[in-house]
Protein backbone atom coordinates (compact mmCIF):
# COMPACT_ATOMS: atom_id res chain seq x y z
CA UNK A 1 0.00 0.00 0.00
CA UNK A 2 1.47 3.49 -1.19
CA UNK A 3 1.04 6.44 1.55
CA UNK A 4 1.53 9.88 1.23
CA UNK A 5 4.11 12.09 3.39
CA UNK A 6 5.16 15.94 3.14
CA UNK A 7 7.90 17.11 1.65
CA UNK A 8 9.43 19.41 3.85
CA UNK A 9 12.77 21.95 3.85
CA UNK A 10 13.20 21.53 7.48
CA UNK A 11 17.40 20.69 8.42
CA UNK A 12 18.32 17.09 8.03
CA UNK A 13 14.80 16.01 6.46
CA UNK A 14 15.37 13.71 4.28
CA UNK A 15 12.25 11.29 2.63
CA UNK A 16 12.39 7.83 3.46
CA UNK A 17 13.99 4.98 1.03
CA UNK A 18 11.13 4.31 -1.65
CA UNK A 19 9.84 7.67 -2.11
CA UNK A 20 8.81 9.19 -5.48
CA UNK A 21 8.27 12.87 -5.31
CA UNK A 22 5.61 13.87 -7.61
CA UNK A 23 5.14 17.56 -7.42
CA UNK A 24 4.82 19.97 -10.54
CA UNK A 25 7.56 19.81 -12.31
CA UNK A 26 8.04 16.30 -12.53
CA UNK A 27 5.93 13.89 -14.85
CA UNK A 28 3.69 12.94 -12.18
CA UNK A 29 2.96 16.93 -11.08
CA UNK A 30 -0.57 18.41 -11.53
CA UNK A 31 -0.51 20.77 -14.55
CA UNK A 32 -3.52 22.79 -13.68
CA UNK A 33 -3.31 25.41 -10.58
CA UNK A 34 -5.86 27.38 -8.70
CA UNK A 35 -7.00 30.56 -11.12
CA UNK A 36 -9.65 31.54 -13.10
CA UNK A 37 -10.06 28.67 -15.12
CA UNK A 38 -10.01 26.70 -12.10
CA UNK A 39 -10.94 28.25 -9.06
CA UNK A 40 -10.49 26.12 -6.37
CA UNK A 41 -8.54 23.43 -4.95
CA UNK A 42 -11.12 20.69 -5.47
CA UNK A 43 -11.64 21.64 -9.04
CA UNK A 44 -7.95 21.40 -10.16
CA UNK A 45 -7.14 17.80 -8.59
CA UNK A 46 -11.04 16.72 -10.06
CA UNK A 47 -9.33 18.06 -13.21
CA UNK A 48 -5.97 16.28 -13.63
CA UNK A 49 -7.82 13.11 -11.85
CA UNK A 50 -9.95 12.84 -15.32
CA UNK A 51 -7.10 14.07 -17.66
CA UNK A 52 -5.24 10.92 -16.13
CA UNK A 53 -8.26 8.66 -16.68
CA UNK A 54 -8.78 10.01 -20.17
CA UNK A 55 -4.88 9.24 -20.54
CA UNK A 56 -5.04 5.83 -19.41
CA UNK A 57 -7.90 4.86 -21.55
CA UNK A 58 -6.83 6.62 -24.55
CA UNK A 59 -2.94 5.07 -25.14
CA UNK A 60 -2.18 2.64 -21.56
CA UNK A 61 0.55 1.27 -23.38
CA UNK A 62 2.69 4.65 -23.01
CA UNK A 63 1.19 5.42 -20.22
CA UNK A 64 1.79 2.05 -18.23
CA UNK A 65 5.46 2.79 -19.24
CA UNK A 66 6.33 6.55 -18.79
CA UNK A 67 4.01 6.98 -15.61
CA UNK A 68 3.25 3.76 -13.90
CA UNK A 69 6.62 1.72 -14.18
CA UNK A 70 8.48 4.11 -12.27
CA UNK A 71 6.05 4.00 -9.38
CA UNK A 72 6.01 0.47 -9.06
CA UNK A 73 7.54 -1.14 -5.56
CA UNK A 74 7.70 2.57 -3.96
CA UNK A 75 6.26 2.78 -0.70
CA UNK A 76 5.60 6.46 -0.34
CA UNK A 77 5.20 9.65 -2.64
CA UNK A 78 6.03 12.73 -1.67
CA UNK A 79 4.65 16.13 -2.62
CA UNK A 80 4.36 20.11 -0.36
CA UNK A 81 0.62 19.42 0.21
CA UNK A 82 -0.20 18.97 3.94
CA UNK A 83 -1.10 15.94 5.30
CA UNK A 84 -4.94 16.07 5.23
CA UNK A 85 -5.93 18.21 2.34
CA UNK A 86 -6.88 17.30 -0.90
CA UNK A 87 -3.63 16.60 -3.21
CA UNK A 88 -2.88 14.89 -6.58
CA UNK A 89 -0.93 12.68 -5.21
CA UNK A 90 -3.76 10.91 -3.66
CA UNK A 91 -5.09 10.40 -6.79
CA UNK A 92 -2.13 8.53 -8.03
CA UNK A 93 -2.27 6.42 -4.74
CA UNK A 94 -5.81 5.55 -5.40
CA UNK A 95 -5.03 4.78 -8.69
CA UNK A 96 -2.03 2.81 -8.02
CA UNK A 97 -3.58 0.55 -5.78
CA UNK A 98 -6.37 0.14 -7.29
CA UNK A 99 -4.10 -1.37 -10.20
CA UNK A 100 -2.41 -3.49 -8.12
CA UNK A 101 -5.33 -5.07 -6.44
CA UNK A 102 -6.96 -6.09 -9.93
CA UNK A 103 -3.25 -7.45 -10.60
CA UNK A 104 -3.42 -9.51 -7.51
CA UNK A 105 -6.96 -10.77 -7.70
CA UNK A 106 -6.22 -11.47 -11.51
CA UNK A 107 -3.14 -13.35 -10.07
CA UNK A 108 -5.22 -15.30 -7.27
CA UNK A 109 -7.54 -16.31 -10.33
CA UNK A 110 -4.96 -17.93 -12.50
CA UNK A 111 -3.10 -19.48 -9.57
CA UNK A 112 -6.61 -21.01 -8.13
CA UNK A 113 -7.38 -22.33 -12.09
CA UNK A 114 -4.20 -23.88 -12.71
CA UNK A 115 -4.30 -27.43 -10.89
CA UNK A 116 -2.15 -29.42 -12.25
CA UNK A 117 -2.87 -32.46 -10.07
CA UNK A 118 -5.22 -34.04 -13.25
CA UNK A 119 -3.00 -34.22 -15.60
Amino acid sequence: MIKRIQRKRTKNWKAPSGTVYVGRPTRWGNPFKVDSYTPNRTECIETFRDMLITRQHGTPLWFDDFYLVPLKNKKYLSCWCKIGELCHADIWINFLNERANKREIERTKFTASTSFTNW
